[in-house]
């Protein structure tokens, strides 16, 4: 939290004193006994510091990304992704939003971004038979379970027990899981293994069960609260995928792409390429690293080979130079 508060006053402070550079830069901000801090003192601090190029490298990227591929994003991919960041924070999410110094519609323009951010990657995304089949050994198609969700380990092992010994699992879903949205539809939900809003440990267990299976409690940490959660789930009906892959071709080209688009030198690479056809310049001395880790290889290899046609010149001048030095030589004697 102390991070998110630093790198929204670091925005404000850049943005404040850029726009105070067309006025006085030298006027004092802070003084104390002994000395002052002006305007350009605290300027080029945050300006150096690496939470702020970081921060400068993703106003750039989301910039370029958004002025391209926003047009691509809809309103009810924005609302939807809002209402599940607001239902995963929960009562917290007004004081998070304001501790990090945004409203509603700031938020919606920070997931608008994000959203152009992703297209523009999928966008870059080439989907071979070779990534069909390397997504084909993890894949698992969908399963329906009953899911009782806790916060405390002794009641889900209290749960486990009740279900081995029969207890009806719908009746312990009402009355002890503390998913709210699961428990309006007795517990039951649907996922494959690339679901992402099922915690890994719960999918790779149930799919392991047979139908009607009850599995052993799971936990598995929640990434909001960095608490444990503790799971028991029943199997309604298991499938295995069988050795058709042209059946789930559509499934596993999404598993591949994503893949693909969570992989760091994919990324590097396609955000270089986006930032090269935006013809972004850096020409602030003091900020001309802040895009490096997206430099394409053309840059590299451009840069390598200047330096190579330096070399050979300076080799060159170098043979030239003993040439002169063998002929002044012989001229003397």
């Amino acid at each position: 939290m102390k991070k998110i508060v630093s790198m929204f006053i670091l925005i404000i402070g850049t943005i404040t004193l850029s726009a105070c550079a067309s006025n006085s830069m030298e006027q004092s901000a802070i003084t104390f006994k002994g000395g002052k801090f002006t305007e350009q003192d605290i300027f080029n601090k945050i300006k150096k510091s690496n939470d702020s190029k970081s921060i400068l490298q993703s106003m750039i990227v989301g910039k370029v990304f958004v002025d391209k591929y926003g047009s691509k994003v809809t309103d009810k991919e924005i609302n939807e992704k809002y209402k599940q960041t607001k239902e995963q924070l929960g009562d917290s999410f007004d004081s998070q939003l304001q501790v990090a110094g945004m409203t509603k519609e700031t938020l919606k323009e920070r997931i608008k971004e994000k959203l152009a951010y992703d297209k523009g990657l999928k966008a870059h995304v080439k989907i071979t038979d070779a990534d069909l089949k390397i997504a084909w050994k993890s894949f698992h198609p969908e399963v329906q379970v009953q899911m009782i969700k806790l916060s405390d380990e002794k009641e889900a092992k209290s749960v486990k027990e009740k279900a081995d010994k029969g207890e009806d699992f719908s009746k312990l879903v009402k009355d002890k899981s503390t998913d709210e949205t699961s428990k309006k539809a007795d517990g039951k939900v649907k996922f494959d293994s690339q679901t992402t809003t099922i915690p890994t440990e719960v999918k790779e267990a149930a799919f392991k069960l047979k139908d009607n299976g009850i599995s052993d409690v799971i936990s598995s940490i929640n990434p909001t609260s960095y608490a444990y959660d503790y799971y028991v789930v029943k199997m309604i009906k298991n499938q295995s995928k069988d050795d058709n892959l042209e059946k789930y071709k559509k499934e596993l080209k999404e598993i591949a792409t994503q893949t693909k688009v969570t992989n760091n030198e994919f990324i590097n690479k396609t955000v270089g390429e986006e930032l090269k056809a935006a013809n972004v310049k850096i020409k602030d001395k003091d900020l001309t690293d802040v895009l490096q880790a997206y430099q394409t290889t053309d840059s590299t290899k451009s840069k390598t080979s200047d330096t190579k046609t330096t070399d050979t010149k300076t080799k060159t001048k170098t043979s030239d130079t003993k040439v002169s030095d063998t002929k002044t030589t012989k001229s003397s004697k």
